[in-house]
């Protein structure tokens, strides 16, 4: 495929000092569920837009803002700055993409989440609700961050990580991942909080290292297999409730500063 997918239309709006035109699809794009001559969203320049990409509804493209490729921007999204929204990426709903970031890959970035500074999603990552990802921080693999999740600094969130509620990861030693543990091979994600931490397991969300106990014994009700699996699945458990405890002891001592002995 050759040639502009879309055209600058007359329309035009002032957003705080930019001047925006709205674009209008040049071809059928059955992708994005697009006839010729459908009218999309809003952008500065023509550069704003490459590849296949479209900008949907009343979604913003501005600055030096780049989506490209397969990508898509909708709803009342928007990206600004120097921002690269590519691959087969989906910003929607009031999210916000601006600075340097990036997202790319099959991610999706929607409700009132927020991406900034150089904070790179990719991978099939989600990011919703308003949950904010800023710094040098990465959410990438399979992870889900959301609620009032703030992921920045260094932080690395990956795999089949969820990052939830009022989570606040800002290194990387913040977050612990288990993956596969018991018997349906779920994840166990435990990150620091402001007042403390969250620990999810599977689908059980908004336990704690305390509430985990409870949470095997219950399960353990339903669980198939034969006795000696029960024990190995009961064992995994343990050990989770271990490292993490001695994930969060480590949080502890550095909020009281460094060790005063030596390191062996």
């Amino acid at each position: 495929m050759t040639g502009k997918h879309f055209e600058l239309t007359d329309e035009t709006r002032n957003y705080f000092g930019r001047n925006l035109n709205r674009i209008r699809a040049t071809r059928d794009m059955p992708r994005y569920g697009v006839r010729k001559g459908d009218v999309g969203g809003w952008v500065e320049c023509e550069r704003n837009v490459s590849g296949y990409a479209w900008v949907s509804g009343d979604a913003r493209v501005f600055g030096d803002a780049w989506v490209s490729d397969n990508a898509e921007i909708s709803g009342n999204a928007e990206a600004s700055g120097n921002a690269r929204v590519s691959g087969n990426a989906v910003v929607s709903g009031d999210a916000r993409v601006h600075g340097d970031a990036r997202v790319y890959g099959d991610a999706e970035v929607y409700g009132d989440a927020t991406v900034f500074g150089n904070a790179d999603v990719s991978g099939d990552a989600t990011v919703h609700g308003e949950a904010r990802i800023f710094g040098d921080a990465e959410v990438e693999g399979n992870a889900s961050v959301y609620g009032n999740a703030d992921v920045s600094g260094d932080a690395r969130v990956s795999g089949h990580a969820e990052v939830y509620g009022r989570a606040t990861v800002t290194e990387r030693q913040d977050i612990l991942v288990v993956y596969p543990i018991g018997s349906q091979s779920v994840a166990a994600t435990l990150t620091r909080t402001a007042a403390g931490h969250n620990l999810s397991v599977g689908c059980w969300h908004g336990g704690t290292i305390d509430t985990l106990p409870a949470e095997v014994d219950r399960r353990s009700q339903t669980w198939p297999g034969s006795e000696q699996d029960h024990a190995r699945w009961r064992a995994e458990h343990e050990a989770l409730e271990a490292l993490c405890r001695a994930r969060i002891a480590g949080w502890k001592r550095t909020d009281e500063g460094p060790a005063t002995d030596c390191p062996v």
